[in-house]
C-alpha cells in the first residue's frame, strides 16, 4: 500500500501549481464541492475526471509514466478502501492486477481522446456567427498565408516568370495580427507548378491570407476573378497568364 493518499498527492499536486479548488474545478468540468470531497479522500473520481486533474495539475514538461503511474496506484487504493470490508487482501491484490492493464487501457484511450480535445480547442473552430473582419482571425481559421517568392533570374521553375519579387515591407506588420503558432506562410509559386486538382488537396481545407498584388503573387492572379473586389488586369496580361498556365 501507498503511504500518501490520492487526495492527499492532489492537494500537494495543486499546492505545487500555486490553484486554488475552484479554479481547478472550473478548469476541469467538476463542482467544487465534489473536488473537495476527493482531496478529503471521501470520494473517488471516475478515471475521466482523474486524467482531467492530472493534465492540468501537472504541467507537460513535468509529466512522466512513474507520475502517471503513481496516480492510478493510489486511485485504485482509493476505489478499493470503500469496498475494504467485502473485499480479502488476497482478492485484491488478484483484482489490482486485473485492473492494472484495463485502466492503462482505459487511460489511454481518456488521455487521447482529451489530446484531441484540447488540439480541436487550440484551433480554435470558426464559430456559428456571421464572420466579419472585426473578429479577424478567429472566424477565419484555420488560416494559410500565401506570400510572394523571390524570383531567379535565371527561371529554375514557371514560378520564377512574369511576376516580380516582392518586397519585405508587405510582411512588416504580420506579427501584429494575432495569428496563431499553427499558421503557416506559404510561396505563391505553388500555383505556378500545382494543377487544380493538387490545390484543392492543398487549400480545400484552409482559409487563405493572399499578400501582394497580381503583380508578385501568383495566388492573387489565380483569386481575383472569383473576388468581389478585384485588381484592375489588362486583358492581354490575362490572356498571357492562360498561356503559361498551359
Amino acid at each position: 500500500m501507498l503511504k500518501k493518499s490520492l487526495g492527499a498527492f492532489l492537494i500537494e499536486l495543486r499546492e505545487k501549481r500555486n490553484s486554488n479548488q475552484h479554479g481547478v474545478a472550473e478548469a476541469v468540468g467538476c463542482t467544487q464541492k465534489h473536488l473537495g470531497d476527493i482531496e478529503r479522500d471521501q470520494a473517488a473520481p471516475d478515471p475521466d475526471l482523474l486524467l482531467r486533474l492530472y493534465l492540468e495539475l501537472v504541467p507537460e514538461p513535468a509529466r512522466s509514466d512513474s507520475l502517471l503511474s503513481t496516480l492510478l496506484l493510489l486511485w485504485v487504493e482509493r476505489k478499493f478502501e470503500q469496498d475494504e470490508e467485502s473485499v480479502h487482501k488476497k482478492k485484491r491484490e488478484e483484482e489490482v492486477g486485473k485492473l492494472d492493464t484495463g485502466i492503462k487501457r482505459q487511460t489511454q484511450e481518456i488521455i487521447e481522446r482529451l489530446v484531441r480535445e484540447q488540439h480541436s480547442k487550440s484551433h480554435r473552430p470558426r464559430p456559428a456567427r456571421l464572420r466579419t473582419l472585426a473578429n479577424f482571425p478567429d472566424d477565419f481559421l484555420p488560416l494559410t498565408i500565401i506570400s510572394g517568392d523571390r524570383r531567379r533570374h535565371r527561371p529554375r521553375s514557371r514560378g520564377d516568370v512574369f511576376a516580380n519579387s516582392p518586397s519585405i515591407t508587405d510582411l512588416m506588420f504580420l506579427p501584429q495580427l494575432g495569428l496563431p503558432k499553427d499558421c503557416m506562410i506559404r510561396t505563391d509559386k505553388i500555383f505556378a507548378l500545382m494543377n487544380e486538382e493538387q490545390l484543392k488537396r492543398e487549400f480545400g481545407r484552409t482559409n487563405v491570407l493572399v499578400i501582394g498584388s497580381p503583380i508578385v503573387n501568383l495566388a492573387a492572379r489565380a483569386f481575383n476573378e472569383h473576388c468581389i473586389f478585384r485588381f484592375a488586369v489588362e486583358p492581354q496580361v490575362k490572356r498571357s497568364n492562360r498561356s503559361c498556365a498551359t
